[in-house]
């Protein structure tokens, strides 16, 4: 009994030891290779972070750049400008000593020219309904200039003619603008026919035409309901549109009165 009991318990010993000696063994076995494989996967997360440090680096590297370009180009500008700057001012100097100059010799030409002026401006206001604000802002520039004494009354009697002459031409000329009008109580950018400074017709962007007429002491702008006449404006707006210059059209009356 005692004999069996001693050899069971040295088989129960042997069999640890070889476990421990087979388990001992797997285990200093594969520990290199995942050393080895950890080592790996770290070095590669460190060379990927410092790719990535590189790159940020070079933005901010292009960045610095870029503001330094920027920086320099806004110098360059505002120097530029201060340049112009001084340089309207001398010529400012430089004109308001020249009308000094000129004196009392063109004085007597300041009240002709404001009188002109507001003659043509009411000329402008009773005229085509065409780009009116505009062409009466530009002859306000010139009496404004002339009160406040940036120009000679002789500079201003020539601006003056100049805007006239400008005038003249409208008369004679014929073409297709775009301009805004108020049309059944609402303000819509439309396209215009100017035909010299006598007839206005216009088309909607829904393609309806009408025309300008002077009714009641002011300017209306009314629909086209007869067909025929429709058909003789969009003939008119598309020989316009393609430029046509030469060529014989029948239109509608645009003077007076409005479209039945």
């Amino acid at each position: 009994m005692y004999k069996q009991t001693k050899k069971a318990w040295l088989t129960t010993c042997l069999a640890f030891g070889l476990l421990f000696c087979f388990v001992s063994q797997d285990s200093w076995a594969k520990s290199p290779a995942s050393l080895a494989a950890e080592l790996a996967r770290l070095r590669s997360e460190v060379e990927a972070l410092s790719s990535r440090l590189e790159e940020r680096k070079e933005q901010v590297r292009t960045q610095l750049r870029t503001l330094s370009m920027q920086k320099s180009s806004l110098t360059l500008r505002l120097q530029k400008a201060s340049l112009q700057l001084k340089q309207l001012k001398k010529r400012k100097e430089a004109l308001q000593k020249k009308i000094q100059a000129s004196g009392k010799t063109g004085e007597a030409l300041r009240p002709v020219v404001q009188k002109s002026a507001k003659q043509i401006k009411i000329l402008l206001k009773q005229g085509l309904p065409f780009r009116v604000k505009e062409r009466i802002a530009a002859l306000d520039k010139i009496t404004q200039q002339l009160k406040a004494k940036l120009l000679t009354p002789r500079v201003a009697a020539s601006r003056l003619w100049q805007f006239v002459e400008s005038e003249i031409r409208l008369s004679r000329e014929n073409g297709m603008y775009s301009q805004v009008i108020e049309l059944n109580g609402k303000r819509q950018l439309v396209q215009i026919a100017r035909l010299g400074m006598v007839m206005l017709f216009f088309q909607t962007r829904d393609v309806r035409y009408g025309k300008a007429v002077f009714t009641g002491g002011k300017w209306q702008y009314v629909f086209f309901k007869d067909k025929k006449e429709i058909s003789q404006v969009a003939k008119l707006f598309d020989a316009l549109k393609k430029q046509i210059r030469v060529g014989f059209w029948t239109i509608p009356s645009a003077i007076k009165g409005k479209s039945k």
